[in-house]
């Protein structure tokens, strides 16, 4: 059977050659198409880690279930430091997020508030290469704040505009 198969192969070169070279061709869009989609993934999975706010996120216990801001880690320090201790972690941040409302003479929108230490985000990743204009929460102002361009620009803020944001604290008091 196999002389025959060979044989087959031999008599008509052209076929054989045209055979062949669709095979490979399939084959070799085939391995582009698996590596195209491996890279995509991969950039999916960073991408969302950024978004998220790192590889791993740490909330207290039921935090995720009810969304209370009254769920608090209990010590984050000792945490923190076992965190930071293990191999192969770059940084460990202590975040706070909390919903809330911003408002200005034209108008509210809802955000999402987040708390951290600016030194240690800065040593992740350079959040103010993200900033279109304006200081990263730096240049003395008393109690400044950092707002998306989608928020800034829904509520018609410039830099120096006045905002007032509520959110609920701990013990779910609204506080401004």
């Amino acid at each position: 059977m196999l002389l025959l198969a060979w044989r087959n192969l031999r008599r008509n070169r052209i076929r054989t050659l045209i055979t062949a070279s669709a095979i490979a061709l399939s084959l070799g869009l085939m391995l582009i198409s698996l590596g195209m989609g491996d890279a995509m993934y991969g950039e999916m999975t960073r991408s969302a880690a950024r978004t998220a706010g790192g590889d791993l996120l740490i909330h207290a216990r039921g935090y995720w279930a009810s969304g209370d801001p009254a769920r608090l880690i209990e010590q984050p320090r000792g945490i923190l430091e076992s965190i930071r201790e293990a191999p192969g972690v770059v940084a460990a941040i202590p975040r706070v997020r909390i919903e809330g409302l911003v408002s200005s003479s034209r108008g509210n929108a809802g955000i999402q508030l987040i708390g951290s230490d600016i030194s240690e985000e800065i040593a992740l990743q350079d959040v103010t290469a993200f900033l279109v204009e304006g200081e990263f929460l730096t240049g003395g102002r008393k109690s400044p704040i950092v707002l998306g361009r989608g928020v800034a620009d829904d509520l018609g803020l410039e830099i120096g505009d006045r905002v007032v944001v509520t959110a609920s604290d701990p013990a779910g008091d609204l506080v401004r």
